[in-house]
């Protein structure tokens, strides 16, 4: 079975408690996606040779990054497109628990991670598999 070329191109953080998520978080959020697409048996990041192949993106952005009562919570947003035409708009959020300051940065990531992978993996592998062609 065929599997969708999937690119993961723009990843940014809007809202956070502290802007140093900005130029941090990005790079987490490409290395999660792509990770999460690899682990796929419908999405590839592996330009297939040829034509006639149809190409995917992704796009997300951290719409809240926030930390109340030692609690972290993000929501994210994430765009899917086909051929540069956005067919989802997807989004997740989840919330973690965060009392030690010295491994906020690491909870932060982990949090972001998890949101990221898991729309991956239970949205944007679905609607990209209803996109493939049928058959062997």
């Amino acid at each position: 079975m065929a599997k969708g070329y999937t690119i993961v191109a723009n990843m940014k953080v809007d809202k956070t408690f502290d802007n140093k998520y900005k130029t941090s978080l990005p790079k987490v959020m490409k290395a999660a996606a792509e990770a999460a697409i690899k682990s796929s048996s419908n999405m590839t990041t592996q330009k297939p040779t040829g034509s006639g192949f149809k190409t995917y993106s992704l796009d997300a952005t951290v719409t809240s990054l926030t930390c109340t009562a030692d609690v972290l919570e993000a929501q994210v947003s994430m765009a899917v497109s086909e051929d540069d035409h956005m067919f989802g708009m997807l989004n997740g959020k989840s919330k973690l628990p965060s009392k030690n300051p010295k491994e906020r940065d690491d909870d932060v990531e982990d949090l972001v991670k998890a949101v990221i992978t898991d729309l991956i993996k239970k949205q944007v592998d679905g609607a990209i598999k209803s996109k493939l062609p049928k058959g062997p």
